[in-house]
């Protein structure tokens, strides 16, 4: 829906379609010489701007997105706004439209919230899977040790911003990859990695918004999906990244390969807590 006119010093210009592949807006900012990040081209258009940045669109849906868009944001905020509602789903498009046309926002941001909100809105019913974490502190002089429980939720806050930088929309609909490789399709509408505490234990959670609630072998073809991506789809990626804290770079993972691991259903761990500390999650 939104297109970008990247100018650089020499008059060269590209005109970007923002619903192409993020590789594809590489290739043309490189073809002006621009070899940095979109994240780092904002959009402006001043005459000692090395690049300059229009954006203009031919539908009033688009046009309403660029009025959310300023100076202060970049060429990725852009592209990840219009990817976001280029790709809405069909139950929350419409209201979504409507909502842009009628300037119910202020920000991108609030857009890119409200999808999410919309998702869980439009679901049905809910199903939980709770899983244990692993770390690891790299310290300044290299050296690496397993994190302790506390180190995970000392940091907590800045573990959740980074799971939701790792599930912003250009690297996809992690309901619909889990969706497809669990035979469920459509009935997963939103699916999102967080974190919950636990009789003072921080463990991973992955809320699975659907559609109408699924039967024993559904739940377990879910159950399968979902551990796949933890241990190498969504978490192989999020445990590569860094996340910065006092005791050095922590790094965090979904999974891990020993016989203790598990991925379980709300009852389900309801019930383990029970046997380890005597009590239910929901009088903690």
């Amino acid at each position: 829906m939104i297109n970008a006119i990247v100018q650089n010093k020499q008059g060269e210009t590209a005109v970007i379609d923002l619903t192409v592949h993020y590789h594809e807006i590489y290739k043309e900012l490189q073809s002006l010489g621009y070899y940095g990040s979109p994240e780092r081209l904002f959009l402006r258009d001043e005459e000692d701007e090395e690049y300059s940045v229009k954006l203009y669109s031919d539908s009033d849906i688009g046009n309403s997105m660029i009025l959310l868009l300023n100076e202060r944001v970049s060429l990725y905020d852009a592209y990840l706004l219009d990817l976001a509602v280029t790709n809405a789903r069909e139950e929350i498009k419409t209201d979504l439209e409507q909502n842009l046309l009628h300037g119910q926002y202020t920000t991108f941001s609030e857009v890119l919230d409200d999808i999410n909100q919309m998702k869980i809105a439009a679901a049905e019913t809910k199903l939980t899977f709770f899983c244990p974490l692993e770390a690891t502190i790299y310290d300044d002089e290299g050296y690496y040790s397993p994190a302790s429980n506390y180190t995970i939720s000392d940091n907590r806050d800045k573990i959740e911003d980074m799971l939701g930088i790792e599930q912003l929309p250009d690297l996809g609909d992690m309901a619909e990859y889990v969706g497809e490789h669990s035979g469920i399709g459509n009935k997963l509408i939103y699916a999102v990695w967080g974190l919950e505490e636990i009789c003072g234990e921080v463990y991973g959670k992955i809320d699975c918004y659907l559609t109408e609630a699924l039967n024993a072998e559904e739940t377990e073809k879910l159950r399968e999906a979902v551990c796949g991506q933890n241990s190498d789809g969504f978490g192989e990626s999020f445990e590569q990244r860094a996340i910065k804290t006092e005791d050095g770079e922590l790094y965090v993972s979904f999974w891990n390969s020993s016989s203790d691991y598990f991925l379980y259903t709300e009852s389900e761990m309801d019930e383990y807590i029970q046997n380890q500390h005597g009590q239910q999650m929901g009088v903690m």
